[in-house]
């Protein structure tokens, strides 16, 4: 088996999306989402603390 070039990985690579584009994976997706909610949840809880309290303040 002679190696692929990169050109020719590309082109194949390019040509699996395009099968699948219409796909959607739910799985894949809420794993994305709950790393996504797992990497950004301190600064959330923190700016939502702050909105809060400027909030408060305001009465």
């Amino acid at each position: 088996m002679t190696p692929l070039s990169e050109q020719e990985m590309n082109a194949h690579l390019a040509e699996e999306s395009r099968k699948y584009r219409n796909e959607f994976n739910t799985k894949v997706a809420m794993a994305e989402i709950y790393k996504y909610a797992k990497r950004y949840r301190p600064q959330f809880f923190i700016r939502k603390k702050h909105t809060h309290k400027s909030h408060t303040n305001c009465e």
